[in-house]
C-alpha cells in the first residue's frame, strides 16, 4: 500500500509541475515536504470513518490523510522543533490534510480538512463576518475539520498550531497582513471558527472515540510563515 501510494504521489506531483511549466525539484526536497506514510498508517491503524462532506461510506483514516498530501506538499519547522506538514488532494484542492510532528519526528496530530472557503481569492479580500457568511452560503459547501490524536492530551498541545494553520489557509497562505486591503481580512480570519470534530484513535477497536474540542486560542506563529 505504501509503495503504491508513493508512486501515485510522485505521478501527481510530476503532473502538477508539468502543468505549471516548472522543473521538478530534487527527490530529496520533495520527500522532506511529505510526512512518512508508514508512520501515518501506524498512527491510524485500521480505523475508518465517514468524513463529513465526503462519501457517506467509512474509509480508512490513513487513506484520507495521505490522499491530502498528493499535491502541493509543504512543511513548516517551528522554533520548538515541531513540524507542520500540509497539502491537498490531486485535482481536488478542497480536500486538504495536515500532520503535526513533534521534535523527535513522531506524528502527534492529524487532520482532514474539507471545503475551506477563503476570505482571499476573489476580486477583493473579505473584511467582515457578514461578507464571509454570504460567501459561505454562495459556495454551497460546508467546511469541516476532522482531527485525530492518539493521546487526548495532545489535542490541547497541538490544536493551537492547527488553528493557526487554518487561519493561514483562510487567507490563502503567503500572507502579508500589511498589504492594502489585507488588515481587515487578517482580523476576519482570526474570528472565523471552522467546525472541528476531534477523535482519539483506538486502532485495536477499529473505531475512533470522539473528544471534546478544547477552547484554545491559535498559536502565535506568524501567518507569513505559512508559505504554499
Amino acid at each position: 500500500m505504501a509503495g503504491i501510494r508513493r508512486i501515485v504521489q510522485a505521478a501527481c506531483i510530476a503532473a502538477l509541475f508539468q502543468v505549471w511549466g516548472c522543473m521538478a525539484a530534487p527527490q530529496g526536497v520533495q520527500s522532506s515536504n511529505v510526512p512518512d506514510d508508514t508512520a501515518i498508517e501506524a498512527f491510524t491503524g485500521d480505523v475508518a470513518l465517514a468524513f463529513p462532506g465526503e462519501d457517506k461510506d467509512a474509509v480508512p483514516v490513513s487513506d484520507r490523510i495521505l490522499d491530502g498530501f498528493q499535491a502541493g506538499p509543504t512543511r513548516l519547522a517551528l522554533a520548538d522543533g515541531d513540524v507542520i506538514y500540509w497539502g491537498f488532494k490531486f485535482q481536488e484542492a478542497n480536500l486538504q490534510s495536515v500532520a503535526i510532528y513533534d521534535a523527535k519526528g513522531h506524528p502527534r496530530l492529524l487532520a482532514a480538512v474539507d471545503n475551506i472557503v477563503r476570505v482571499v481569492g476573489g476580486s477583493a479580500p473579505l473584511g467582515t463576518m457578514e461578507q464571509y457568511q454570504h460567501a459561505l452560503k454562495d459556495s454551497g459547501v460546508t467546511p469541516a475539520v476532522s482531527v485525530f490524536v492518539r493521546e487526548p492530551g495532545d489535542l490541547v498541545t497541538y490544536l493551537p498550531y492547527l488553528k493557526r494553520w487554518l487561519q493561514a489557509d483562510l487567507l490563502g497562505f503567503n500572507v502579508h497582513c500589511d498589504k492594502p486591503g489585507m488588515a481587515d481580512a487578517c482580523k476576519l480570519a482570526n474570528q472565523i471558527a471552522v467546525p472541528i470534530q476531534a477523535y482519539a484513535l483506538m486502532p485495536k477497536s477499529g473505531a475512533p472515540h470522539m473528544l471534546q474540542v478544547p477552547k484554545t486560542a491559535a498559536a502565535s506563529v506568524p501567518l507569513g510563515s505559512f508559505v504554499q
